[in-house]
């Protein structure tokens, strides 16, 4: 829109290019009103790129601003970031998305260091890129071309750094506005930041008020979708992203996010039907055929199952999660070792990926023997989760079996703390009691797990 209309961002005058804004045509001012919008979105971390999670729970660009990101593209995963030239790099895995866009706010003409996997990579590169000045420029004249109180307050409050600061204005902003004023693409916008902010019922009841005047509008079902899928309520998110396919028919990302919302209703035989449709839209989608994977897994259909998983890692064998995923299939069938293989693969790539840590100890302990091997995979997944009462559980078993029962009673103990009415920590309690022939004190937690 900027090149289309003749706008030289950053160059001219802000006071003569909004002057030149508010000239236009109704159509052509509001086109670039919401190109300045897009523009200043992207710049919110001011490094030409925005961020979204995936459904695999990953941060990975979304859209780039290419004057700006250089050689970062769309889709690549952000894993690491460090503030200047010569420091070192923090790694990013498993960052809320908000806590992440804090970390990349900063000066605007200062340094920082991003580490990305691009798809289809399975190491990592790191390139330096200086802050840009140019939300400055687009926020000056924004404000200029469109004075409208309220959306200068928007724009302003969206350039908050404190995330509690901005969810308050925001909230406060919701409050006072009259949906009917202003322009839908905004108003959208406001609602997906709250989303991102944890403010998903406010960001429902805003959406709501929008679409009262704009039922047909795409990105207000879209997000409407993805804001009752935050909040599980997946009957509703399902309604929504249904009203979002018929709109844009040909989005594969729509058709993904149909799929999921079917899945987590248990309905995954409709949930392929959406998959496969995503994939002939976009046949290198691998997050299609992952998740397609998963709905094959679930309907019982195991070799489908692995080879939609393994496509998903020939398309993009950077994502952990599709190795986590072929390994649960594979020990669906017995295929133990590959099925160790997959998990291990899927920890080269993400040390900390919890479910590929709790099954493979899993498989390390009941079906190979290697308990000591166990007992390691078992206290990492600890480490990062520590209030999961069942790696201490599993912990314990991998213990008990090496006779270490001091240690197993230890684990026991600390996941009864975390879930006291567990009958089968009662029990596993119980029975290390018996091993280390403690007969009489096996008895009280043997008889709590009855009751």
């Amino acid at each position: 829109a900027m090149r289309d209309y003749g706008v030289a961002v950053g160059e001219d005058d802000p006071q003569q290019t909004a002057s030149y804004v508010a000239s236009k045509p109704t159509e052509i001012r509001t086109a670039l009103l919401v190109a300045f919008d897009e523009w200043r979105r992207a710049l919110r971390p001011p490094l030409g790129i925005s961020l979204i999670e995936n459904s695999e729970g990953h941060i990975v660009i979304s859209s780039v601003v290419e004057r700006t990101a250089q050689d970062l593209r769309r889709g690549d995963r952000l894993v690491g970031i460090a503030e200047g030239k010569d420091q070192p790099i923090t790694d990013l895995r498993h960052r809320r998305l908000a806590d992440v866009e804090v970390l990349l706010r900063g000066a605007p003409g200062s340094f920082v260091q991003l580490e990305v996997i691009s798809p289809g990579q399975t190491t990592s590169k790191t390139y330096t890129r200086q802050r840009d000045p140019t939300a400055a420029w687009l926020r000056k004249v924004a404000d200029l071309a469109d004075p409208d109180p309220w959306r200068c307050k928007l724009r302003e409050a969206r350039e908050i750094q404190d995330e509690e600061q901005e969810r308050k204005a925001l909230k406060s902003l919701v409050n006072q506005v009259d949906v009917a004023k202003h322009p839908t693409h905004l108003l959208a916008g406001l609602a997906c930041r709250l989303v991102a902010l944890e403010s998903v019922d406010q960001a429902i009841q805003l959406l709501n008020r929008v679409r009262a005047n704009a039922a047909g509008d795409l990105w207000i079902n879209v997000f409407l979708g993805d804001a009752f899928h935050a909040k599980s309520q997946h009957d509703e998110a399902l309604r929504f992203r249904t009203t979002a396919v018929a709109l844009k028919p040909d989005s594969a990302g729509l058709r993904l996010n149909l799929g999921l919302s079917l899945a987590r209703l248990g309905r995954d035989e409709e949930a392929a039907l959406e998959y496969h449709e995503a994939i002939r839209l976009a046949p290198d989608y691998s997050a299609a055929h992952g998740n397609l994977g998963g709905s094959y897994q679930r309907l019982g259909k195991l070799e489908e199952a692995i080879t939609e998983h393994r496509e998903a890692i020939r398309l993009n064998p950077s994502e952990p999660g599709h190795y986590a995923s072929l390994g649960y299939t594979l020990a669906k069938l017995g295929r133990w070792q590959e099925a160790i293989d997959a998990y291990r693969e899927a920890l080269r790539l993400q040390p900390d990926h919890l479910s590929a840590l709790n099954n493979l100890g899993g498989i390390l302990c009941d079906v190979v023997g290697d308990h000591a091997g166990a007992e390691k995979v078992f206290r990492n997944a600890i480490q990062q989760e520590p209030g999961n009462a069942r790696y201490h559980m599993n912990l314990a078993r991998s213990l008990e079996a090496q006779g270490k029962l001091d240690e197993a009673m230890t684990a026991c103990q600390q996941a009864l703390s975390l879930a006291p009415e567990d009958p089968a920590a009662h029990t596993m309690l119980a029975n290390i009691l018996s091993s280390a022939g403690r007969w009489d004190e096996a008895m009280a937690p043997l008889n709590r797990a009855v009751q």
